[in-house]
């Protein structure tokens, strides 16, 4: 019986343990609301899990509206804060996300469907959203046979391969804009590794 109460309170102990341990940090991107025009000043100079992202930038860009991001095999996860004292519009019809590579091709982030899309309409002060998007997929293969009965039957076979899901990986990414609502924008870029 006492051994009984030892394993129980052992394994309360553990459990209980497990459920205070942080959450896995989003530390592939960062990015902060800002105006077109401050892009190009925005330059990521830090980072560590206990103090955040370090950045330089200008003084228009907004450093209380900000996003962390992690991107796994198929999709990209964005987690927005927002610490002003404004909530911030965001609409599913609206809003849109992109990925740059290091050429400058634009590609587009697929939203998931509506229902799977953050239900508020606007990120409220001292409150986070986060949106699951999946990374672009440029694949396709197709093979048939002509008139397959026929003695000259040819195997016609076309295969083309762009950047596709398994492609995409955060080195290859130069940056991520979001356009909220249409016009809240947040640049982010690949946070620096160890």
């Amino acid at each position: 019986m006492q051994n009984k109460k030892i394993n129980l309170i052992i394994s309360a102990a553990i459990l209980w343990l497990l459920s205070c341990a942080a959450p896995h940090a989003m530390n592939d991107f960062f990015g902060v609301k800002m105006n077109p025009e401050d892009e190009a000043k925005f330059k990521i100079t830090s980072y560590s899990q206990n103090y955040g992202a370090s950045y330089t930038g200008s003084q228009t860009m907004d450093s209380k509206f900000y996003a962390y991001g992690e991107m796994d095999r198929n999709d990209l996860v964005i987690k927005v804060t927002n610490e002003t004292k404004q909530p911030i519009e965001i609409n599913y019809q609206t809003d849109q996300f992109y990925i740059y590579t290091p050429d400058d091709k634009e590609f587009v982030l697929r939203k998931p469907q509506v229902d799977k899309y953050p239900s508020a309409s606007a990120i409220k002060p001292g409150k986070s959203v986060q949106f699951k998007l999946m990374l672009p997929s440029d694949f396709w293969r197709s093979v048939g046979m002509t008139a397959p009965n026929s003695e000259d039957a040819k195997l016609v076979e076309d295969f083309w391969k762009g950047l596709d899901q398994q492609n995409f990986s955060r080195e290859k990414i130069k940056k991520i804009k979001i356009l909220l609502a249409g016009k809240t924008l947040i640049v982010m870029k690949p946070l620096p590794k160890k």
